[in-house]
């Protein structure tokens, strides 16, 4: 039974029943704006600046020793304005390269985090059992460094004796 025709339904008439003080006409389209405004906003984060990625690689040693394994962080310096998503790469025997098997750094002046361990993840059967990288070599070391848009090679050393420079940048 349809009750289009009639003038009033349980004394609203048609266009109150259909826009309820033009909310629902309204609203659809304003609902339809705000999901268009949503997904143009997460288009224009998703391709700005900070999306673009630097390939970074290079070497890693303790006291002059490869670092067997563990990995880099690459974080986007905020006290210098510099914001953007983190890169990071595994470290094993000694190297790492964010275009093998990690995520570029953000271009920019970069807070760099280094993590290493007495070997790689999962070469010996405790470390593999327990999903472990096994015994940290030194405690998290920071540095600074400055990338441009195009590939980049950094060789970090960490000595014994070394702190890390910035303890607050420390995850």
């Amino acid at each position: 039974m349809s009750h289009r025709g009639s003038a009033h339904f349980f004394g609203m008439s048609e266009q109150q029943i259909m826009c309820n003080d033009g909310l629902c006409c309204r609203g659809e389209s304003g609902i339809a704006w705000l999901l268009i405004g949503c997904l143009m906003a997460a288009l224009m984060v998703g391709c700005g600046r900070n999306s673009e990625r630097a390939n970074v690689d290079g070497t890693v040693t303790f006291d002059g020793k490869p670092v067997p394994g563990g990995s880099v962080v690459f974080s986007p310096d905020v006290s210098k304005g510099h914001r953007g998503p983190e890169g990071f790469a595994p470290i094993e025997n000694g190297r790492y390269d964010t275009k093998k098997s990690g995520k570029g750094a953000t271009p920019g002046p970069l807070n760099v985090t280094i993590y290493g361990y007495e070997s790689t993840p999962g070469t010996n059967e405790t470390q593999a059992a327990e999903g472990s990288p096994g015994k940290p070599l030194f405690p998290p070391y920071t540095t600074h460094i400055e990338v441009s848009e195009a590939a980049h090679t950094f060789n970090f050393d960490v000595r014994a004796t070394t702190t890390p420079k910035n303890p607050a940048a420390i995850r």
